[in-house]
């Protein structure tokens, strides 16, 4: 069941999730109201590492979380490589930096970007947006 309101995704359960996050914490934290959401997680600490997840296919995986800043490659450079491999994979953003315009001018769609920080039910519900095929494709 979900917790805070927060309702999970009504695609086939459990959804697999690739979180692309080189915080420790940052992702730890992400985990935790994802696994209590419905999702199940994969962890990857950099975009290297999450890309290398998604070629070997194990787990299959359903929906991208991947930070805009991290060592190896950038988010951006990950969902591009992604877009190579499987073009379907939907792919959603986050970034804490203050300089987003810069950023967003790489993604399509502002509603593919969640400005950290963010609460726990706008990354809910941007994700089931993701989706239900709610972005540019």
């Amino acid at each position: 069941m979900a917790q805070n309101g927060c309702t999970v995704p009504p695609a086939r359960q459990p959804l697999s999730l690739l979180l692309a996050e080189d915080d420790d914490t940052v992702r730890a934290f992400l985990k935790h109201i994802l696994e209590n959401n419905g999702y199940r997680v994969t962890e990857a600490c950099d975009g290297k590492e999450a890309l290398s997840i998604v070629v070997r296919n194990s787990p299959p995986i359903d929906v991208v979380l991947t930070d805009m800043m991290m060592p190896e490659l950038t988010g951006w450079e990950l969902a591009q490589r992604l877009r190579e491999l499987r073009s379907n994979l939907p792919v959603l953003f986050m970034t804490g930096y203050a300089e987003s315009a810069i950023l967003r001018a790489n993604v399509p769609d502002t509603d593919l970007l969640l400005q950290k920080p963010f609460r726990p039910d706008e990354l809910l519900k941007r994700l089931q947006q993701v989706l239900e095929g709610n972005f540019p494709g």
